[in-house]
């Protein structure tokens, strides 16, 4: 890994632009050069700025600074969040081996140790074991359930885990938990996808219990996926919404695009789960 001045005089001089450019308003050009030259250690403060000048975020900055690569802790949570369902078990796998790995040298990381715990516990959920599964989510929930303000990393963790627990569990914290998405829309557009799985997953729960709820989740959700272009989203979504309102005209909607984006097998499913 390079150091931070090196990396800024790396980007600085890719972009063309000068140390009299990148340095005013935060530290004199002569500064800057011992910066680079690595005679000097920015403050925080001081690096933040610089970053920001060279138009780069702090995640690209270091994303540069490991040479074009992930770290390690970076690509599990890439790995953990783009996990597309629970009963993935090969993809979950290679994140729990991942998580060993780096547990070794890191046995204090918790956001790591909590990303191990869920896996394991989608292992055992989608062998049909749930009591297992919860009892190890358990540890996890109770200090997320204790944290006032979720930042975007306890927002995908909330969502992963939130449908372990009992339906009155998911529809008491389901709303407070999609005020908190709200939030960070702006900031981070991934969101909009998370959004609409907790809106169809909350809606599928609560379908029999609390029909209302769930038809409105849907209707939510069927505006956000077209807007954002998630199709698979849009399909199950209008799928759902169809079957519980017998509208027929969207079920064969539904069911055109799931076969035109070859998911035959999630129409099939869906098709079976709201059924039963």
């Amino acid at each position: 890994m390079q150091t931070y001045g090196s990396t800024l005089k790396r980007i600085r001089k890719y972009k063309s632009l000068s140390q009299k450019y990148v340095s005013a308003g935060w530290v004199n050009r002569t500064s800057l050069s011992k910066i680079e030259t690595n005679d000097t250690i920015p403050s925080m403060h001081t690096l933040i700025g610089l970053i920001e000048k060279l138009d780069v975020s702090l995640d690209e900055f270091e994303y540069i600074r490991n040479n074009y690569q992930l770290s390690n802790k970076q690509q599990i949570l890439t790995n953990f969040f783009s996990l597309v369902s629970n009963f993935d078990l090969k993809a979950i796998h290679r994140v729990i081996n991942h998580c060993d790995i780096y547990l070794i040298n890191n046995p204090n990381d918790i956001l790591v140790k909590e990303i191990h715990s869920i896996c394991i516990a989608s292992t055992y959920l989608a062998n049909n074991k749930y009591y297992e599964a919860q009892k190890i989510i358990t540890t996890v929930w109770k200090r997320l359930e204790q944290v006032e303000q979720y930042t975007v990393t306890e927002i995908n963790l909330v969502c992963n885990i939130l449908f372990f627990f009992p339906e009155e569990v998911i529809s008491k914290f389901t709303p407070r938990l999609l005020i908190m998405i709200n939030r960070y829309l702006d900031f981070d557009k991934s969101l909009y996808s998370l959004k609409i799985s907790l809106l169809i997953n909350s809606a599928l729960l609560l379908r029999k219990s609390d029909l209302d709820t769930s038809l409105a989740h849907l209707k939510e959700a069927i505006p956000i996926s077209k807007q954002i272009n998630r199709y698979d989203l849009l399909a199950i979504a209008q799928f759902s919404l169809g079957s519980l309102t017998s509208n027929f005209t969207m079920i064969e909607q539904a069911r055109h695009i799931f076969f035109a984006i070859d998911q035959k097998q999630m129409f099939y499913h869906l098709e079976k789960e709201l059924k039963a």
